[in-house]
């Protein structure tokens, strides 16, 4: 079980169906880490939360995006 760290957070950063594709672009498609997941949603965001902590961030991020997207986020692909 993941420990939602961010969750507040990341449910306004993931504002949208097209956020949550892009989460789920970056950890399934491009098989990418929790830490790679938040470091890249950072950038493209331009947000500071999670920072020295983009593992716990990119965990949160994929847990609220696939819910987002009606997926189980403790099962595969995620």
């Amino acid at each position: 079980m993941v420990i939602l760290r961010y969750e507040a957070e990341a449910r306004q950063l993931v504002n949208g169906v097209e956020r949550a594709n892009e989460v789920r672009v970056l950890r399934v498609e491009r098989q990418g880490t929790w830490r790679y997941v938040g470091e890249e949603c950072q950038l493209a965001w331009e947000t500071d939360v999670g920072e020295g902590d983009t593992q716990s961030l990119g965990a949160t991020l994929c847990h609220v995006a696939a819910e987002m997207l009606g997926e189980d986020p403790n099962a595969d692909p995620w």
